[in-house]
């Protein structure tokens, strides 16, 4: 057995001959290499003269021109990403320019969803928010860094959601480019009218998120329902900035970002759905597949929850073109599709973290999951040799669950970790710990959260009591997140001058998947 075949195929479903794979990579590492490097016109000539020289040469053989074919796509898929990459050169170069001077300047921006209001000791709360979409005045739209605005207003009329903008922003100096900082006054401000068809369906989309974050605030506190929207809508617009805190100094600020956690339970929920009121499985992924585009957009399409419904879309259709799910397969063809209609978010850091925490998983979780079910006791191969396999027991399968569920967890933190270090400085070591009560408790939440937003049509009380069993789940969160702080070391914070480069964050992630490649080779050869 080569080793290709010892890495993929007893896994059951990661076959080295998909070709998916190969020209998934084309378009991820083209993107990287135009998007980084830049020269586009460069790639576009290399492209063009490699399809004249195949083309030339008719006698090419099947591996030959799929290898001209693979080449192709990386270098055109490096000179989409180089168009990019000169285009936010300027921009960059723009913003440099107004920072280096310190005058406020004209910028028109859409408000995202992390919209969030934080109080002052003194002159009364601000809010803070990042921008989906910039422009300045004279249309040129804004690429290649992460705009974050800290907007003033004595009269306390902030910003929205979803709503455009017309701002004079002053950058903060020191601040880097790629996460710039900028002030505005609510004074100097105007809200602008976005009349066309997408600005209504986002509004009507905004209106109907609205209603059922109605839903889900019935029966409780006001800060409780801002959990319970989180949760399930993805608002942290109104998340309460001291729980955010909490959240994140205890590393488990996650579980309120729409993720694949998330997405599974919502589908899982929508199966049920659908179960019960009797539609045959064959047709369950046709009608799952648009009702999880109708969530990604109701949660306003963050990278962690594209992601995550883009894989699920894929690999509950795989069935119904005759191919085989798979979870990596349907990971790589999701970064490709979404690198081919966004190349910057090659460099966004909520889509990094999703994905890199996403490959970790797989790569990693199961031959960890086989390597500590045989130190438990619970392995395929603690049997008597020659005996008939028999049904495992109650404990062995419950044994084989908690190795699941550290494996998981196990597995996601390794891959966060440097990533963690490198963009926020903060890592947090009990984080490893309350990540294995957060599946539970997330379902449970998420669970109450669906049936309440969807009661709340047409039976209140199934909301309020739905709801109250949601924020019962919340405080037993609360309680572990409170004391695992509470502990010495449980969180290390690092100054930017003290985080580690990008060189050491990328040998980092090279030796996780170097010790994941390795361990999956060795869990391979012992179960062989």
């Amino acid at each position: 057995m080569t080793f290709l075949e010892r890495l993929f195929v007893a896994e059951g479903g990661l076959t080295r001959h998909r070709p998916l794979y190969g020209w998934a990579v084309a378009v991820i590492a083209g993107t990287a290499l135009g998007f980084f490097v830049g020269l586009p016109w460069v790639w576009l000539v290399a492209a063009t003269g490699g399809m004249v020289r195949a083309w030339g040469r008719p006698k090419l053989s099947a591996k030959q021109l799929s290898l001209a074919l693979w080449v192709v796509a990386l270098l055109l898929s490096a000179w989409r990403a180089g168009l990019y990459h000169d285009r936010n050169a300027a921009v960059l170069a723009r913003l440099r320019e107004q920072q280096s001077s310190g005058a406020t300047f004209p910028l028109v921006v859409t408000v995202s969803n992390d919209r969030q209001i934080v109080p002052r000791k003194r002159g009364g709360p601000y809010c803070r928010f990042s921008v989906d979409d910039a422009w300045f005045a004279d249309g040129t739209a804004v690429h290649g860094t992460n705009l974050r605005v800290s907007f003033y207003d004595r009269t306390g009329n902030f910003p929205q959601v979803g709503e455009r903008w017309r701002l004079q922003v002053k950058p903060r100096r020191g601040a880097p480019l790629y996460r710039l900082a900028l002030s505005a006054r609510g004074e100097k401000a105007e809200r602008l009218e976005a009349p066309g068809g997408a600005e209504r369906a986002q509004y009507w989309l905004a209106g109907l998120r609205e209603r059922l974050a109605g839903h889900l605030a019935l029966g409780v506190a006001r800060e409780e329902a801002l959990l319970l929207q989180t949760m399930l809508l993805g608002r942290r617009t109104t998340m309460p900035y001291e729980a955010r805190e909490r959240y994140a100094d205890a590393g488990i600020i996650h579980i309120f970002a729409i993720s694949g956690l998330h997405v599974g339970i919502v589908a899982g929920f929508l199966i049920w759905v659908m179960a019960a009121l009797g539609v045959r499985l064959r047709w369950r992924a046709v009608v799952l597949a648009p009702a999880l585009v109708g969530y990604l957009l109701l949660t306003g399409i963050p990278p962690s929850a594209a992601r995550a419904c883009s894989m699920a879309i894929l690999y509950c259709l795989a069935p119904t073109v005759l191919r085989q799910a798979s979870a990596p397969a349907a990971l790589f063809a999701t970064a490709a599709g979404v690198l081919l209609i966004e190349p910057g978010w090659i460099a966004n850091v909520g889509a990094i973290l999703s994905f890199t925490v996403m490959g970790g998983i797989l790569l990693c979780m199961a031959p960890m999951q086989r390597v500590l079910a045989g130190w438990m006791g619970a392995g395929e191969s603690d049997r008597d040799p020659g005996a008939l396999p028999a049904p495992p027991s109650w404990h062995v399968l419950l044994r084989r669950r908690v190795a699941a569920l550290v494996a998981l967890t196990l597995s996601a933190w390794l891959a966060a970790a440097p990533l963690s270090l490198y963009f926020f400085g903060r890592l947090s070591f009990v984080g490893l710990a309350l990540n294995l009560l957060i599946p539970g408790l997330t379902l449970g939440i998420v669970w109450c959260a669906c049936v309440s937003a969807v009661a709340g049509f047409a039976f209140a009380p199934i909301s309020e009591l739905c709801n109250r069993a949601g924020v019962a789940l919340l405080r037993v969160l609360d309680l572990c997140s409170e004391f695992a702080l509470s502990l010495p070391g449980s969180t290390v914070e690092l100054a930017p001058m003290e985080r580690p480069g990008l060189t050491v964050t990328l040998l980092l992630e090279l030796a996780l998947l170097l010790f994941g490649l390795w361990l999956r080779v060795k869990t391979s050869e012992a179960t062989a």
